[in-house]
């Protein structure tokens, strides 16, 4: 993902937020943390404010970040987008978890659902789905905007007919080149119009 953010010109960092949890295949990380309740919300906020100072100190900086995320990411993203100063866009790709309708998933690490944090939001926020995901599945994706329009955010959501969840994904059986050609146009036109100097 960031040399795809880099072929399009932007210098990009994609923080990682499981290395505290030791060495080992990715997948056997990931199971570790979301078997301990996944990682604790200030803390991808912490990491996410250290790797925005990093690239706003390199000398090719213009000043404007954006975050992006993708499933657990887009949820990160909305999140960091509301607590953060400094973020000037930010990318929601079917972030679940975004509204929590079963209250006992909260927990020490995650005490709050995002959508809760909607007034904190001070940049642009792009959403993209699919329409036959699960989670987000449409019902939330439709709450998230009614949040956001009450709150007189500004944002822009996109969503795609025939896709699921990860639908950017090629290595995965739930790609969608056409919609993902699509959603990655929007992701590109919506980073020049709120990241150039």
């Amino acid at each position: 993902m960031v040399r795809k953010f880099a072929h399009h010109s932007y210098a990009a960092i994609a923080p990682h937020l499981y290395f505290r949890n030791g060495p080992g295949s990715p997948d056997d990380i990931g199971a570790k943390v979301r078997a301990a309740g996944g990682v604790a919300d200030d803390q991808v906020v912490g990491d996410v404010a250290g790797a925005i100072a990093f690239l706003r100190a390199q000398p090719n900086s213009t000043g404007k970040v954006g975050v992006i995320g993708f499933c657990s990411g887009g949820r990160h993203a909305y999140l960091c987008a509301c607590q953060l100063a400094g973020v000037d866009a930010a990318i929601d790709c079917w972030g679940g978890n975004v509204i929590v309708d079963d209250k006992s998933q909260l927990n020490a690490n995650r005490p709050v659902a995002p959508i809760d944090l909607t007034e904190g939001l001070r940049c642009p926020l792009l959403g993209v789905f699919g329409n036959d995901d699960e989670n987000p599945n449409a019902d939330q994706v439709n709450r998230t905007e009614a949040v956001l329009k009450r709150l007189g955010k500004t944002y822009e959501f996109y969503r795609y007919d025939g896709a699921g969840h990860a639908f950017f994904n090629t290595s995965r059986n739930s790609y969608r080149p056409e919609q993902a050609a699509d959603g990655w146009a929007k992701v590109f036109a919506f980073l020049r119009t709120y990241l150039a100097t």
